[in-house]
């Protein structure tokens, strides 16, 4: 799953201008706020979504592992069922480490609500048990459900845990 075309308002529209006509002012706040990527110009990541000449494509499922160009250890389809999150931006650096960024763009609060909608049992099944894994990986002692009513932020937190612990990438979010 993807979604794909220039967008007119909100976090999409933002993310794709910056880094369509400002990447040296986002690459700034990048560094300024991920200081452990040890980068020191612009030319030191590699951007691979939202891309104007791929009509700002964001992937979502495999398809935003086989953008990022990595091999997994583990099954993203046995962590998590088809129609997970689409990813806002999607970059790596060019160092030694090649580490992966993954952009998730909030431009107000109203876009931080949201809730799990599958209706499969056997999705509902294993998105509930990666949800587990990963409050118990964080040491989440909260019994406050993950599916709402920050069902998007759980489900990144989630995709978090699944490249970094169970797949060993090492990952920088922003």
């Amino acid at each position: 799953m993807a979604r794909k075309g220039q967008a007119l308002k909100g976090s999409q529209k933002w993310l794709q201008l910056l880094v369509k006509e400002y990447k040296p002012i986002f690459f700034r706040e990048i560094v300024r706020e991920l200081p452990i990527l040890n980068i020191n110009s612009l030319d030191q990541i590699e951007w691979l979504s939202p891309l104007r000449e791929d009509d700002y494509i964001e992937y979502a499922d495999s398809a935003f592992i086989d953008q990022l160009g990595v091999e997994l250890k583990y099954n993203l389809a046995d962590f998590w069922p088809s129609g997970g999150p689409v990813w806002d931006g999607l970059a790596r650096t060019k160092t030694d480490n090649k580490d992966i960024l993954l952009f998730e763009a909030k431009s107000h609060i109203g876009e931080l609500l949201s809730i799990l909608k599958a209706k499969n049992s056997n999705s509902l099944d294993t998105i509930n048990k990666s949800l587990t894994k990963t409050k118990e990986f964080l040491g989440v002692k909260s019994l406050l459900e993950w599916t709402a009513p920050f069902y998007q932020y759980t489900n990144r937190l989630a995709h978090l845990y699944f490249l970094q612990e169970l797949n060993k990438f090492d990952l920088c979010g922003f």
